[in-house]
């Protein structure tokens, strides 16, 4: 965007050059044709400078507007290791499991007013370990989901909250799971919404975690 004492100074360019045309047309033809065409400048010169105060602005909207998101889920596991992409299954050892859901944007433009969910049975318990800056809470009462167990009948289930705009990039959230006794299987689900939202075929990934 110019700056104003830049289109100032191009103003009084324009105005000058006006003025000399004026002149030139009143020597050469009469007064009322002077001010016509003084007129029809000025005219043209503001709507220019109009033009070249905003054309930044519509092309930034432009670029907006013509963005792409492209957005998909996947669920990585961490069992006493580093994070690994995981299939329908899983598996750890001991106790607890780290679930890092990754948020994908291979897209040219951000996907406003974001939400993630890590969901569990309550069977298990859970805890967001996302630094505070995220945002990252769980959800204070738990909720009844059908996609956890892969739309089946609903499921009780306790669910995390995570709130964040997605521009391109990869973006990650974490929690620990704590299973209740047993070996499991316990499924985890992620569920993704925004705006705008995504296609329904991407914006969910579920695994089912074992005890080994």
């Amino acid at each position: 965007m110019p700056s104003s004492r830049r289109l100032a100074l191009e103003l009084v360019a324009g105005l000058a050059i006006g003025a000399v045309l004026v002149v030139v047309i009143a020597r050469r033809s009469d007064a009322d044709a002077a001010l016509v065409g003084a007129l029809a400048y000025l005219a043209v010169l503001f709507a220019a400078a109009a033009l070249r105060l905003t054309w930044p602005q519509y092309q930034r909207w432009r670029a907006s507007v013509l963005a792409q998101r492209n957005m998909r889920v996947r669920i990585e596991i961490a069992a006493g290791g580093p994070p690994k992409p995981v299939g329908q299954h899983a598996s750890f050892k001991g106790d607890s499991f780290i679930v890092r859901a990754v948020v994908e944007n291979v897209g040219t433009g951000t996907m406003h007013n974001g939400i993630v969910n890590i969901v569990v049975p309550t069977t298990c318990s859970m805890d967001p370990i996302d630094p505070p800056p995220k945002g990252h809470y769980m959800s204070p009462l738990p909720s009844m989901n059908e996609r956890i167990t892969g739309g089946e009948s609903p499921m009780p289930v306790y669910f995390t909250v995570a709130r964040a705009d997605f521009p391109p990039g990869d973006h990650v959230f974490h929690v620990r799971v704590r299973p209740d006794v047993g070996k499991g299987p316990w499924p985890v689900l992620v569920e993704l919404s925004g705006t705008p939202m995504p296609a329904e075929g991407v914006r969910f990934a579920r695994v089912e975690v074992s005890r080994t």
